[in-house]
């Protein structure tokens, strides 16, 4: 059989017992698994001999199984967290005097009504955060990380200038996302990822 046992500690080493090696669970994937852990207890306490051993066997299996994703998952997004954190507060004055910004670049030839240029720049937005999910300065921009989130939006006489700035942005490294309507097949907008002036 196997015991388990829920540790708080990190590193804690899995105990031997008189049932034999305990199965630890580390938090918080002790936190996440106890409901489980309950739900499953009320479940076959009724149970004994055979049927009760196998049960307890084929939970025990389960929870090895979703304990070392749940604690990977964790140390990623812990990590990603900690990283953003650190750099904000190692140039507090850095973000104060040169901010992280969006730049917003919408075309004025269009004679679209106002809401539907207003959609257009919350699409290229909008495409352009789901593009930069795993960039650090976008993960803190948008977390609120330095106090604010700042918007330049800006204007382009015709498409022609619209794919001239495309153009100059990919020269530079910059990257962004051109927001092009569809069915239309129109270039409409552009954002760029965050990053400091």
């Amino acid at each position: 059989e196997t015991m388990i046992m829920l540790s708080s500690t990190p590193s804690a080493a899995a105990p031997s017992t008189r049932y034999g090696p305990a199965l630890t669970l580390r938090a918080p994937v002790a936190e996440t698994l106890l409901p489980a852990a309950v739900r499953f207890y009320r479940h076959c306490k009724p149970l004994s001999g055979l049927p009760g051993i196998i049960s307890l066997g084929v939970f025990a299996a389960f929870v090895q199984t979703r304990s070392r994703w749940l604690q990977r998952e964790y140390t990623r997004h812990r990590s990603r967290h900690m990283t953003v954190a650190c750099a904000a507060a190692s140039a507090p004055e850095t973000a104060k005097s040169d901010p992280l910004i969006v730049y917003v670049l919408l075309r004025k030839d269009l004679h679209w009504p106002t809401g539907a240029l207003i959609n257009q720049a919350c699409h290229a937005c909008a495409a352009m955060a789901w593009d930069a999910r795993e960039d650090d300065q976008a993960v803190a921009y948008l977390s609120e990380v330095e106090g604010q989130m700042i918007k330049s939006t800006m204007g382009v006489k015709t498409q022609v200038d619209l794919e001239k700035v495309a153009q100059k942005l990919s020269d530079a490294g910059i990257p962004f996302k051109l927001w092009v309507e569809q069915p239309e097949d129109v270039p409409v907008c552009i954002a760029t990822w965050p990053r400091r002036r």
